[in-house]
């Protein structure tokens, strides 16, 4: 199942320090846990049980309005399980249970609402990259917008790497974390553009080594350079959907 494999990785952005990355995986996250339902997700499997109800306490105490919402409308789908509550004890910190319970009873009491409309001054209260990040998103439209061409022939690359072997398949791995690792920015650039188009033409194949693979792709979300940042976190979003079940 590609839940299992991706979102168990992605679930550790649910401490990152940039607020648009926590809201871009409490979103998607939040679609996942409402597509699989309250059965799967609170099964008794500690992996996905532990992990998941461990981002979701995070989540409704995050300082983004949109981030909190997600993760109570998470805590609404998941609160109709017959044994939820006990399943609560047994998994939230007890650090975090107090405020979940909460959260809950909140919930119960007065339903989730609509999602939170963010205005502007709110938006300028969140932190004080918030001029960065709009450099950023700038800058990064216009290295996206400039690169259609390349774009087209890394997805021509990409359909004749496809592995026929275990062996191809080590040396494509290989290739495309060290494409992401890459000294020159651009080339790291050009690596998450080659690992979207892989995992559009190539799913098996990303699924297959997601770990190593995503490894190398989450540093970029973090990188030292801004365009390399902000494009992999944008990249984020279409892989998440690229992957889902």
């Amino acid at each position: 199942m590609y839940f299992s494999k991706l979102y168990m990785h992605f679930l550790i952005l649910t401490s990152h320090l940039n607020t648009a990355v926590r809201r871009c995986t409490a979103q998607h996250l939040s679609d996942v846990v409402e597509h699989m339902g309250p059965g799967r997700i609170l099964s008794g499997i500690k992996d996905i049980t532990d992990k998941i109800l461990s981002a979701v306490a995070k989540f409704v105490q995050d300082g983004s309005q949109e981030t909190r919402y997600y993760g109570r409308k998470m805590l609404f789908t998941l609160m109709t399980h017959t044994d939820f509550d006990k399943i609560l004890e047994k998994h939230v910190l007890p650090k975090d249970l107090p405020y979940v319970k909460e959260t809950v009873s909140s919930l119960r009491h007065k339903g989730l609402g609509e999602m939170p409309i963010v205005t502007p001054s709110a938006k300028g209260r969140r932190s004080h990259t918030g001029n960065i990040d709009n450099s950023r998103s700038n800058t990064s439209r216009e290295v996206l917008s400039a690169s259609d061409r390349e774009i087209r022939e890394i997805r021509d690359i990409s359909r004749k790497l496809v592995p026929r072997n275990a062996l191809e398949s080590a040396e494509y791995v290989k290739f495309i974390t060290a494409l992401l690792n890459a000294k020159d920015f651009r080339d790291r650039i050009n690596g998450i553009k080659q690992l979207l188009a892989d995992t559009e033409n190539n799913q098996d194949l990303i699924v297959a080594n997601i770990v190593k693979i995503f490894d190398a792709f989450k540093s970029r979300l973090h990188d030292s350079n801004s365009k390399v940042n902000q494009v992999a976190l944008e990249t984020m979003h279409q892989l998440l959907r690229l992957l889902k079940e």
